[in-house]
């Protein structure tokens, strides 16, 4: 049987690892819709070309390369994901979907229409309804959402449309935070868990 000290000690170590997991993920939620009008404040003279094969988590795709396509319209968002997370896209059922086309990109960089290489992460592989592609978080997180038009200006009035499902930067990992401080700290902080606590502790 545990003597009172030893008693209060694990008590202390399981509340502050029950507090710390009790946070939820932060799950978020990009919508994109947009239409294509031609005017778009980026354009460009080539678009990704769409090789058929959409990214996955775990595996980074080899740049595909690039399509002349006069005019390409691009649709750009940022967005910060914690590092070891994975970001789903899924392109949506819209109008015209298939003159539309997804892919992500290192937001550390500055996007460059004329070099689609650069910063280039992953990319849904065709256009079309409902095709999901995944890719993995590393580095700082900062990451860009672009899509792109096809067909040059066939594509005006096509809608873009798809959703982003990331794990928010702000999110802290579950730590195994007492017995990293060692049990002379996990003592000193029992009291005040104790206060913390809404479950009943063992008795002294």
């Amino acid at each position: 049987m545990k003597n009172p000290r030893q008693a209060r000690l694990a008590w202390a170590i399981g509340c502050a690892a029950a507090i710390t997991s009790l946070s939820p993920a932060n799950a978020s939620v990009l919508n994109i819709n947009h239409t294509w009008t031609g005017l778009e404040s980026v354009q460009g003279t080539k678009r990704l070309f769409r090789n058929g094969s959409s990214s996955v988590a775990g595996t980074q795709k080899p740049f595909p390369g690039t399509s002349d396509n006069t005019y390409t319209y691009f649709y750009l968002q940022d967005f910060q994901a914690a590092p070891g997370s994975i970001v789903t896209v899924k392109q949506n059922a819209s109008l015209n979907s298939t003159y539309s086309f997804t892919s992500v990109y290192s937001a550390d960089t500055p996007f460059d229409p004329a070099n689609l290489a650069l910063g280039y992460l992953a990319d849904a592989g065709s256009s079309g309804d409902n095709i999901i592609f995944q890719v993995n978080v590393n580095g700082s997180g900062m990451l860009r959402f672009v899509g792109n038009s096809r067909s040059g200006r066939d594509s005006i009035g096509a809608v873009l449309d798809a959703t982003v499902t990331y794990t928010a930067a702000n999110i802290t990992p579950t730590p195994g935070p007492l017995p990293l401080f060692g049990a002379a700290t996990a003592f000193s902080f029992s009291r005040r868990l104790r206060r913390r606590c809404k479950t009943r502790g063992v008795a002294r």
